[in-house]
């Protein structure tokens, strides 16, 4: 009987590591996803940075050229952001064919000479936990 706890416990652990090296990894790469968009839009590279869109975002915008039409229009505002720093990751689930996250972001901008900051959420789907989208 104590082998079989003993097995079950070892067996236990080794679940949970991997759980934890699997949401690491996945931690990353939302991270990295977040800082590469953020370096695209200061580029203001709208082709690159639609990469990172979901594509229900680039449609409902009236397609790529929509998309890129309107981030092009909002130039004077995205030119106001003083900063923007990704905060934590409150929440990181999977469903049966995909993954979800919800990033905290803090931003300040800087218009008409008053500084305005707040926080947003952002919603990250990943199909392989690598590539996400928001």
């Amino acid at each position: 009987m104590k082998q079989y706890f003993i097995f079950t416990i070892v067996i236990a652990l080794n679940l949970e590591g991997l759980a934890q090296i699997d949401t690491s990894l996945l931690t990353r790469y939302i991270y990295a996803a977040e800082d590469s968009m953020v370096a695209i839009s200061k580029r203001k590279d709208w082709n690159s940075y639609a990469e990172y869109m979901h594509p229900i975002v680039i449609e409902m915008s009236g397609g790529m050229e929509g998309f890129i039409r309107i981030l092009g229009s909002q130039s004077e505002i995205l030119d106001s952001v003083q900063l923007y720093k990704v905060g934590k990751i409150f929440q990181l689930s999977k469903t049966d064919s995909q993954y979800q996250c919800i990033v905290e972001a803090f931003i300040q901008m800087k218009m008409n000479g008053e500084v305005a900051s707040g926080s947003s959420y952002d919603i990250a789907i990943s199909g392989d936990g690598k590539k996400w989208t928001f």
